[in-house]
């Protein structure tokens, strides 16, 4: 099948791959940093989630990477878009 898809002038193979879910928000992982930031204490309450997704397009060698985010806000609040 991908060699058909290779010749056929009206397909484009494309090999899509998404990882692990991250929550964003001030969480300390153990790192240093050039600037003090105050960490939470927990990450159970985080501001975003974001899944990074990558799109491979073989006939270009090229790729692409994006992020899919999901916002939560609290009731009342402006809605935020990442």
């Amino acid at each position: 099948m991908n060699a058909e898809a290779d010749v056929a002038p009206d397909m484009l193979r494309v090999s899509i791959d998404a990882k692990a879910t991250v929550k964003m928000g001030p969480f300390a992982r153990g790192g240093k940093g050039r600037v003090a930031v105050k960490a939470a204490d927990h990450d159970f309450q985080a501001e975003a989630t974001v899944t990074p997704v990558g799109l491979f397009v073989p006939q270009t060698d090229e790729v692409f990477i994006v992020d899919l985010a999901v916002c939560r806000r609290e009731a009342g609040s402006p809605s935020r878009v990442w």
